[in-house]
């Protein structure tokens, strides 16, 4: 991996992090909505934890409530 570069499930918490907020949903909210502990999304983007926990399922039901695409969390872009 190239000096600057990111692993790809940084990527994907980084642009969730830019969806919700682009949608106005708390950490918390976003969390509850998908039946998690109500700090699973503050752990997942602001604390490196649960990253592993990343599954093509959940990153769908984060997408359906944030109501984007599920491809666009792979968008390096943003990041």
């Amino acid at each position: 991996m190239q000096k600057g570069s990111k692993r790809l499930r940084d990527i994907v918490v980084c642009n969730i992090k830019y969806y919700r907020e682009q949608a106005k949903i708390s950490q918390e909210d976003l969390s509850l909505k998908l039946g998690k502990k109500k700090d699973f999304i503050e752990k997942l983007e602001d604390k490196g934890m649960y990253r592993r926990f990343l599954t093509v399922v959940l990153l769908d039901d984060i997408a359906r409530i944030l109501k984007v695409p599920t491809a666009r969390f792979f968008d390096k872009t943003l990041s």
